[in-house]
């Protein structure tokens, strides 16, 4: 008769490993190699501030806490990067497979194993990363300023609707304008004070395109927004134009109609700030 020992011992020889395999401490290590190359090469390496040597390389960083990997290379731009980490899959399957034996998820968990670095190599092209930085050196360079459209917005005409309701409307059309960073509005008071100085008023019988450019050489800007707000039962009606000073000639034109309450409006004034915006022209 066999001895119970003849049967326990081999089944250990494979339970016994395959129970410490699911120690990420024991099985992946305490650091991570990754591999560091850069376009040109011969980059200096730097890992937390300290050198680590030149491109190409293989660096072994700790997988407890973080990292920040800066590459250097006389004449390119500093590239600065922080290492981000995510949980080993073996450690899941310590947890999954074998209950996360005690020894081994502390031994994970305090010494680091249990996560890994989402990437193992890393290659940085200076050459492309100099020419985008070039590229956004000439975008944002002060010669070519983004370009921004001089415009007043007139007063809404009220069909309707309440007068202050419809100046505070205009307001509203005047702040999201400016609020697009591609308008440069004038605002009421200064457009009043102009207007008044040259004995011409906001009027509702100024709707021709020669009153309106004519208005608009006055304030001094290239595009004026006249427009009028009504109301037929609950439904509510905005139509504004657009007049380009220099032509005279209507620039854009719209009419948007919505069933809302009064307090809604402000919703209509957005979707036209939208259509105003010139790269939908």
């Amino acid at each position: 008769m066999k001895s119970p020992c003849s049967f326990f011992l081999p089944l250990l020889t494979i339970i016994i490993p395959l129970y410490f395999s699911g120690c990420s401490t024991l099985v992946k290590g305490l650091k991570q190699p990754i591999y560091v190359d850069s376009k040109p090469s011969g980059a200096k390496i730097i890992v937390d501030n300290k050198e680590a040597g030149k491109t190409p390389a293989n660096i072994y960083l700790k997988k407890k806490g973080y990292h920040n990997i800066d590459l250097e290379l006389n004449g390119y731009p500093r590239y600065s990067m922080d290492m981000k980490k995510r949980i080993d899959p073996w450690f899941w399957g310590n947890v999954a497979c074998f209950g996360g034996w005690p020894i081994c998820f502390a031994g994970d968990y305090f010494l680091g194993p249990m996560y890994r670095f989402s990437q193992d190599s890393i290659l940085v092209d200076f050459t492309a990363l100099h020419n985008k930085t070039e590229d956004n050196k000439t975008t944002s360079s002060p010669d070519s300023p983004v370009k921004t459209i001089n415009i007043a917005v007139m007063d809404l005409k009220s069909m309707g609707v309440k007068e202050h309701v419809s100046l505070l409307l205009a307001e509203k059309l005047r702040s999201e304008l400016f609020a697009t960073g591609q308008f440069s509005v004038m605002n009421r008071e200064d457009m009043t004070k102009v207007l008044e100085e040259q004995s011409f008023q906001q009027s509702d019988h100024c709707e021709t395109m020669e009153c309106m450019a004519e208005m608009g050489k006055m304030l001094g800007v290239s595009n004026i927004i006249s427009g009028s707000i009504g109301q037929l039962g609950k439904t509510y009606s905005l139509t504004l134009k657009m007049v380009n000073i220099e032509s005279a000639k209507n620039e854009k034109i719209i009419n948007l109609n919505k069933k809302c309450e009064e307090d809604e409006l402000i919703k209509l004034i957005e979707e036209a700030t939208s259509q105003f915006v010139p790269n939908r022209f």
